[in-house]
This record gives C-alpha cells, structure tokens and sequence, in this order.
C-alpha cells in the first residue's frame, strides 16, 4: 500500500469523522472509499469496523466526561443486538464479492432518505423503557445483525428506534447508540480477524483520520455545518451507489 493510497484514507476518515459529528453516517464514506483503494468488499467491510471501534471508544468516553453513563435497561437490550451482530458478521466474511459490492451500493442509495431528512427535535431526557413488547426484541436482533453484517447507517436505526419507539431524547439515545455500536462493533471486529479480512495498516490509518475528524466536528457549528455536509455525503453517496450496484459500467461501458 502506497503512501498516496494511505494518505486519501486518512482523508477521508477525517471527512467521515467530521459527518460523524454533525450529521452521522460516516461509514457511507469510509466504506466505498476503501473498496476503491483497493481492498476487496469483504476485506473493506472489517477493515472499515477499526475505524469504528476507535471512533465510539472516543465518543463513549465524551459522554462519560459529561457525566452521562448508559443505564442498567440498555444493557439489557444489548443481548440480541449482540446475538445478531454475530449472525450477521459471519454472514458478510462468507458472502460472494460482487453479491457483497451490490449489497453494499443498494444500501448507500436507500440511506440518502435519513440523510435527507432533518434530525427531530430532542425531547425531555428520560431513559431507555425496558422491552414490554415482544416485538421489541426481535427487532434489536434485526438492527444488529444489519450492523454485524455491513454497518452503514446503522446508527439511524438505533436512533430512529429510541427515539421514536422508547421516546428518549435524542442526547441519550445518541448516547446508547455509541454504547451499542462500540460493543457489537468488537463483536463483529473479532470475527473479521479471525477470518484474515482486516486490511490493519489501512484500518489504524482510518481510524486516526475519523478520530481527528471527531475532533474537529465538535468545532463546527451545527446549522452550518449540517447543510454543507449533507450537500456533500449526497454527492458522495451518489456517486459511490453508482458504480458499486454496477450502474456505472452499464451506462459508460467498461467495469465499474
């Protein structure tokens, strides 16, 4: 691996951890730009949890500096999440290349609906309800495996769970989200290396562009920033959709 290579990783971690901060979904960006630095999809997908198991280790350590700590009711809905966070990682480790590079550009078109679509306001902080329906179970497992298996956007569907379904406010739910994330992400993190698809100089390299990221996207203003950002995960979103689901190589010709 090339200087040049690593240095446009780099980057672009910045730029994920950055959209981390103020807009989430920052793997949309890490994920294909790994791909097109030259790693396969299967090694691309656990290569780019390295990245994330630094970035939540940092973030859960914010929020514990500002005397927030996840409660007792959120462990409890780990279990399945974790339990689906396996199936799913030994899922990806097992799928075929293309089907995996298809898998990948078919969710990077269904994300740009959460990313077009402005974050509601927070509520009263309350913490997490405990899992009266059944449903709800069942439900944590589903979101983990998702997150086992690939990880982009995952983060929009534990916050759309516990805010919208728990009703707690958005400041605790990103706050679990991390929690949440960081310890499936170790999970799933484990299984990618015992199956030798961890590229880890490109990894270690990204997960200090994304910390450096998160550090400056605390600094920038949310309002402001939040509109540019969008504008620009759009684009990016667009663009790496297109050439992952093999559109691009239909309509210019060639491989994509």
């Amino acid at each position: 691996m090339d200087l040049t290579t690593l240095a446009i990783i780099l980057v672009g971690g910045l730029l994920a951890g950055i959209i981390n901060t103020v807009a989430g979904g920052g793997s949309i960006i890490t994920l294909p730009l790994l791909i097109f630095a030259g790693l396969p999809a299967t090694v691309a997908n656990g290569t780019n949890r390295v990245a994330i198991v630094f970035q939540n280790v940092g973030a859960l350590a914010s929020f514990r500096r500002r005397g927030l700590t996840v409660g007792r009711e959120a462990w409890l809905l780990l279990v399945p999440s974790l339990l689906g966070a396996y199936a799913g990682a030994r899922l990806a480790v097992d799928l075929d290349e293309v089907i995996l590079r298809r898998v990948i550009g078919g969710v990077l078109i269904l994300m740009l609906v959460p990313i077009l679509r402005r974050s509601p306001p927070g509520r009263a902080d309350r913490p997490v309800a405990p899992p009266s329906r059944p449903w709800v179970w069942p439900v944590y497992f589903l979101i983990g495996a998702y997150g086992g298996f690939l990880q982009v956007g995952v983060g929009f569907l534990y916050l759309g769970l516990l805010s919208g379904i728990h009703r707690t406010d958005l400041v605790r739910a990103n706050l679990i989200k991390v929690f949440y994330v960081l310890v499936f992400s170790l999970l799933a993190l484990g299984v990618f290396a015992a199956e030798g698809q961890i590229a880890w100089p490109q990894g270690l390299v990204l997960a200090a562009g994304t910390a450096w990221g998160g550090w400056l996207g605390a600094r920038i203003a949310v309002e402001k920033g939040e509109r540019w950002i969008r504008v620009i995960l759009v684009i990016a979103v667009v663009v790496a959709a297109f050439r992952l689901t093999g559109l691009a190589g239909l309509v210019f010709g060639g491989n994509s």
